[in-house]
């Protein structure tokens, strides 16, 4: 005879489950659904302050033959160096999501042991979020930087001026 299991197909229980368990099991997916969106949305802060670096190259190298620059804007450099920061703040915030997750793990493990009272998750946490949000500041500041940047070397090329001698 076959053994009947408990859950029926995926989605679905049976009516003998207990509801305690349920509840239990819809807090770990929902927790591992958290983890999965904070991991990747420090890998989209990651990706768009890396993107917009590259952006920023290539349109110099498309801007430079039509106005020679003898030496780069300072506009440009601070606009590279921003987009650069928000890159190392995501990926520290990376660093400390996982170190918050493995104090958990630990703190998790002595369960039931006798432990200190004080919680060291918390600190990592903090230093992760004031990151991602660094990161998101980053992008914010260098894409104002870039444009003002961007829009000036346009226009000088436009104009057939050399950067650096005429004045930018």
């Amino acid at each position: 005879m076959r053994q009947h299991n408990s859950r029926t197909p995926r989605g679905s229980v049976s009516k003998t489950e207990d509801p305690s368990a349920r509840w239990k099991d819809h807090l770990l997916e929902t927790y591992r659904g958290l983890l999965a969106f904070g991991v990747e949305g420090l890998k989209g802060l990651m990706l768009i302050n890396g993107g917009a670096a590259i952006t920023v190259l290539a349109y110099l190298g498309n801007i430079i033959p039509r106005a020679p620059i003898t030496h780069p804007p300072k506009m440009v450099k601070s606009t590279l160096l921003w987009y650069g920061g928000g890159v190392l703040a995501s990926t520290l915030a990376l660093l400390a999501a996982y170190a918050t997750r493995w104090i958990l793990y630990d703190e998790e493990l002595r369960r039931g042991r006798p432990v200190s009272t004080v919680s060291w998750y918390l600190l990592p946490n903090a230093i992760g979020v004031f990151l991602a949000i660094t990161g998101a500041v980053c992008f914010l500041c260098g894409s104002i930087t870039a444009a003002r940047a961007l829009t000036d070397l346009w226009i000088y090329a436009r104009m057939g001026l050399r950067l650096g001698q005429d004045g930018l």
